[in-house]
């Protein structure tokens, strides 16, 4: 046996370090041998060479220029180079030689499709398979192109092809599954994927699919699991690690995500997309300032990534820091004007600054959200913005998010029924009773109530537009609410009389608001409260756990969670109190359209409707605004209120003696 026709069986067998050995030592005798220069040059690239692959290859083409395996070779390792221009000229190059190689046409087109030319590449593959119709990788690649140029059904037909020739493959397998994935056929796409992990185990990018399906079917617990046993076979798996991280993030297992992140990010420190992710688990544990440091790594890396600058935007925004906020915003609005979530929270940014006009604008694309796009009311009536008159028209005024954004814009209604029309106000059931008693409002109904004849409608939010609200023209004037008299008069009884002020308190609203770890507060910090020799009435409605045992350790609270049986008894309930002191929900707004003195205390970082940098609010009179100093204060912010109410009370009982004693004074006479 020769010498090539040995290096040729050991390359056959796998041995390329032997075959490699046998081609140069033919290249001793015969260093011109085109033949051994142009296997030798492949041999390299097979063994990771294609530095070395190339340099031979090249020597191969000086003796024999037009010999076509040898410009094949150059032009596959020039592709492993990632020279692919190049490497495309190469391949049309042997194509010129030999027009009828599968193996040509199809690398060429591999070449176009990684630099982004996939109509081109798509024809590079429709030629392989004409030429070799059993061609696997070019049915394949074929599906890759068509998928890029979003042609979904054409693509998956493409992979069926690829399995009927190739039923275990499992490359074709996880490509199928993505195009699956990608037509919302998830439990199709879950079938193809076992299949090919149980092929090929250690194939990662198949359990990260499998896993990230079970994450989109909210199969958390089942998605951590996959991502677990991945990550026994390949545990220097950079996007297992991370995916591994985002399974715990869903289940709110945030500290231990952290670590998975920066597990993944020790393995590949330029990670962005893992940056990102751990900078959103620090904003969940109340770092925003190390979530920042990470939101800035990943900007390093992709100045360009939008999660990043949003994200970006939004820590800052926490930390109080809103014009840098702004510009994250309006940055992320240049890269991509149809970003929603930009777009929304730059108009919760100019409402918080007081530029209402430009902010009220921005809110609109709130609808475009998809967690909001289910409460877009779709009507044959037309939506009012103000652009018609409404005098003689009936108007469908309907709510769309929480309680209290109901209970602050229901004050528009009179607006409109000051223009001549009739108003019909649909809000959430347990406002209905205490709703009826607003100004302007001729009927309110419930969320599940059939709706009667109307001209025109309007969310309750975009009442501010329609109007062209500015701080100047909100309507404060309050009371815009009462109590019904009934309730007052039960609840007056229930209550009884009593000796000393009374103070309402809410600490907490509703544990799924986006930004409730930072308006919620646990009720033990609001227990100096009770030094301050008040009757305190509790108004929550939903107690917490751990604040349920606080209740109980502390029976000087007076507690009628039960006995409130919708916002009409709340509502009477706060009539009779003198002072009411809440975090950022519900009862703020009730206590405000009531008239009644409420105390807010805000985080560091304020809703928008509270604006910045001020103690009162123009949307309620009787409000007084409790900031936070500094992120996370909330003992500075209840010391403020405890020194606060006793400073009131002790003005009232002066202004009460003081009375007393003009009344009952001696006489001058």
């Amino acid at each position: 046996m020769s010498l090539i026709d040995r290096a040729r069986a050991f390359r056959g067998s796998g041995a390329l370090d032997e075959a490699a050995k046998c081609y140069r030592q033919v290249l001793e005798h015969h260093p011109e041998n085109a033949e051994a220069l142009c296997e030798l040059g492949t041999v390299c690239l097979l063994r990771g060479r294609p530095n070395e692959a190339l340099g031979v290859l090249e020597s191969a083409l000086q003796v024999k220029p037009n010999d076509f395996d040898a410009l094949l070779a150059r032009a596959n390792t020039l592709f492993a180079l990632k020279r692919y221009p190049e490497a495309v000229a190469g391949f049309e190059q042997a194509l010129k030689i030999n027009p009828g190689s599968a193996e040509a046409h199809h690398n060429r087109g591999a070449a176009l499709g990684v630099q982004g030319r996939h109509a081109r590449a798509l024809e590079g593959f429709e030629k392989a398979i004409a030429l070799k119709p059993d061609y696997v990788e070019a049915y394949n690649s074929r599906g890759n192109a068509l998928r890029a140029l979003s042609r979904r059904g054409e693509a998956l037909k493409s992979f069926e092809k690829a399995i009927a020739l190739k039923p275990n493959d499992p490359a074709t397998l996880l490509n199928q599954a993505l195009e699956l994935r990608a037509l919302k056929r998830n439990e199709e796409a879950l079938a193809r994927l076992a299949r090919a992990i149980a092929i090929r185990p250690d194939l990662v990018e198949a359990h990260v699919q499998h896993s990230e399906i079970l994450g989109h079917l909210k199969q958390h617990k089942e998605a951590l699991e996959g991502f677990k046993r991945a990550l026994t076979l390949k545990p220097r798996s950079a996007e297992l690690h991370f995916g591994h991280g985002k399974s715990l993030a869903a289940l709110q297992r945030y500290t231990e995500a952290l670590k998975s992140y920066d597990q993944a990010l020790v393995i590949r420190p330029k990670f962005p997309d893992a940056l990102v992710k751990r900078a959103q688990a620090l904003i969940e544990l109340q770092q925003p300032a190390e979530a920042l440091k990470s939101f800035d790594e990943a900007l390093a890396i992709r100045s360009d990534l939008i999660d990043a600058l949003v994200g970006r935007g939004y820590v800052l925004g926490q930390m109080n820091r809103w014009r840098e906020a702004m510009a994250c915003y309006e940055r992320v609005v240049l890269l991509e004007p149809t970003c929603v979530e930009a777009q929304g929270n730059l108009g919760l940014m100019l409402l918080t600054l007081g530029d209402l006009s430009t902010g009220w604008e921005r809110l609109e694309w709130r609808w475009k959200q998809p967690h909001r796009r289910k409460e877009f009311r779709k009507f044959k009536q037309p939506r009012w913005l103000g652009q018609v008159p409404v005098k003689g028209k009936t108007i469908l005024l309907y709510h769309e998010q929480g309680l209290g954004d109901t209970l602050q814009f229901v004050r528009f209604a009179e607006l409109l029924a000051n223009q001549g029309a009739h108003v019909i106000v649909q809000a959430q059931t347990p406002l209905v009773p205490l709703l009826h008693g607003v100004r302007g409002a001729e009927r309110v109904i419930g969320s599940r109530d059939p709706l009667p004849p109307f001209d025109l409608h309007c969310p309750l939010m975009s009442l501010p537009l329609a109007f062209g609200t500015t701080l100047a023209t909100i309507p404060a004037k309050t009371p815009y609410l009462s109590a019904p008299p009934e309730r007052v008069a039960v609840w007056a009884e229930r209550l009884g009389k009593s000796t000393t002020p009374r103070v309402g308190i809410a600490w907490s609203g509703n544990p799924k608001h986006g930004n409730d770890r930072n308006r919620s507060i646990s009720l033990h910090k609001l227990l100096p409260l009770l030094s301050v020799g008040a009757e305190v009435v509790s108004l929550q409605k939903d107690v917490r756990d751990a604040d349920r045992d606080v209740l109980k350790a502390n029976p000087v609270f007076l507690d009628f969670r039960n006995e409130l049986k919708d916002f009409a008894d709340t509502a009477a309930l706060v009539s009779l109190l003198d002072l009411v002191v809440t975090v950022d929900t519900v009862p703020a707004h009730l206590a405000g359209a009531l008239g009644k003195p409420v105390w807010v205390l805000l985080p560091f970082s304020p809703d928008w409707r509270w604006l910045l940098d001020r103690e009162d609010s123009p949307w309620y009179p009787t409000a007084r605004l409790f900031r936070q100093p500094a992120f996370g204060d909330w003992e500075g912010v209840v010391q403020r209120v405890t020194e606060a109410i006793r400073a009131r009370f002790a003005r009232d009982d002066a202004r009460g003696k003081e009375a007393v004693t003009k009344t009952y004074g001696c006489s001058r006479d």
